[in-house]
């Protein structure tokens, strides 16, 4: 069976980010995890996600929307 991948967690909540990053570490997924969208970016480092779960009002200039508009244009 094939490896999940990389999951993104973008979250500013400390707890809900731990909780989702638990459930994905035990899923098989390889977890890239922050509470903001600059952040997610500079921790990617070129890896392609497979899976994102990102909050849509977060903290810093880029919101969750502007996070997966980002995703989209870099790995469609």
């Amino acid at each position: 069976m094939a490896e999940p991948g990389v999951a993104l967690v973008v979250d500013h909540d400390d707890a809900g980010r731990l909780t989702a990053t638990e459930v994905l570490v035990r899923l098989g997924y390889e977890v890239c995890a922050g509470e903001t969208g600059e952040l997610i970016f500079e921790r990617i480092e070129g890896r392609v996600p497979t899976l994102a779960i990102v909050e849509v009002e977060l903290p810093g200039a880029l919101s969750g929307l502007d996070v997966l508009r980002e995703l989209h244009e870099r790995f469609e």
